[in-house]
């Protein structure tokens, strides 16, 4: 973003006023308030060898999985990452486009968001971790694109300590069935107002994040926990991430981010250090182990103090679960090419090659 931009913005900054930037090989056009953003070809973007074919790309605002399915069906909607789970067998069905699969560094995960509550009990949060059926949640809630995570680091944030977190989480891994007598012993075990204080779980009102609710709350239910289930409109959902008077005394949050770049430091700052954007609950206990291998030069070693922190979140099971990581899709109307399978659509000027496939 550049400060110019920002400045000169003011208050309008992120309003359909204003605009917005990082449109890439193309220039902001018109933001139609609650349906659409348009952005055009830019002739003099700067990288000679991504122009645009597209002279125009409409990005539409759609939340409703029935909408989307109908819109790609009729040929109202040309394309869409993250296809409706609902959706898929229909539109494959239909013969209007293409349906592609490839890889991502996509993980879903549930935080830990109130020390104070039931969830701030490591063994509480063992049993229900041990109780869901993440290998279900996989298969059914995301259509058998999702895999059950060994470790609250996703192996594509490995890098430099892959051949160590990668032995470490063979060690601990599973297929992702519920363990449901071993989380009801933990439960057993539980101070009375551990167990008898309902766990919240907030999730977005949409069809994977509702199912994904669902499964937690039967999972919970399942080993004797008090559990409740709250969908929020998913354009709000974002609040209850950010801003603590959102969220309140919630305990449970559904998150779904991504690997930034193939550093498990970089994942572990943001989601188990102090400060840091995922770390809702205020967890501190891996903050000295972190700045040692911030400051440990040498790879092999500094590897190992991953490792040592990778195993301290997984015995006390937070401040993050490990959930499921999750492959990209895309559908393409048969008219249109050029938009990859990949994840990497996140980084890359990916649009410049889109383009009419007649």
């Amino acid at each position: 973003m550049q400060q110019e931009f920002a400045e000169e913005a003011g208050e309008g900054f992120g309003s359909p006023e204003t605009g917005v930037m990082c449109t890439g090989p193309f220039r902001f056009e018109k933001w139609t308030q609650g349906q659409s953003i348009t952005v055009a070809r830019y002739d003099d973007y700067w990288n000679q060898e991504l122009q645009p074919k597209a002279k125009q790309i409409e990005f539409t605002f759609l939340t409703d999985d029935a909408a989307i399915t109908s819109g790609l069906q009729s040929g109202q909607i040309d394309g869409t990452f993250g296809v409706p789970v609902s959706g898929v067998a229909q539109l494959n069905a239909s013969g209007v486009g293409n349906y592609y699969v490839g890889p991502a560094p996509l993980e879903t995960t549930l935080v830990v968001a109130n020390p104070d509550g039931p969830m701030g009990n490591a063994d509480a949060r063992k049993a229900l971790h041990l109780a869901i059926d993440w290998k279900g949640i996989g298969e059914q809630v995301y259509g058998g694109l999702g895999t059950p995570s060994a470790l609250q680091t996703p192996p594509a944030a490995y890098g430099f300590a892959t051949e160590q977190l990668t032995a470490y989480a063979d060690t601990v891994a599973t297929d992702g069935t519920p363990q449901i007598e071993a989380a009801k012993k933990l439960v057993d075990a539980l101070p009375a107002d551990v167990k008898s204080d309902a766990i919240s779980l907030v999730v977005p009102q949409q069809s994977e994040t509702q199912q994904l609710g669902v499964a937690i709350k039967d999972a919970a239910d399942r080993i004797g926990l008090n559990f409740e289930l709250e969908v929020v409109p998913a354009t709000g959902y974002s609040n209850y991430l950010y801003d603590p008077a959102t969220r309140g005394d919630t305990d449970l949050l559904y998150t779904q981010f991504w690997a930034g770049v193939p550093n498990p430091l970089d994942w572990i700052s943001a989601t188990a250090v102090t400060a840091g954007i995922f770390n809702q609950s205020g967890y501190d206990g891996i903050d000295e182990l972190y700045y040692e291998a911030v400051a440990t030069e040498d790879e092999a070693e500094r590897a190992e103090l991953v490792v040592q922190m990778e195993q301290q979140l997984y015995e006390e099971m937070g401040p993050m679960f490990p959930g499921v990581r999750l492959d990209n899709d895309v559908f393409m109307n048969k008219r249109i090419t050029g938009a990859p399978a990949s994840f990497s659509y996140v980084w890359y000027p990916w649009a410049a090659h889109l383009g009419s496939a007649e």
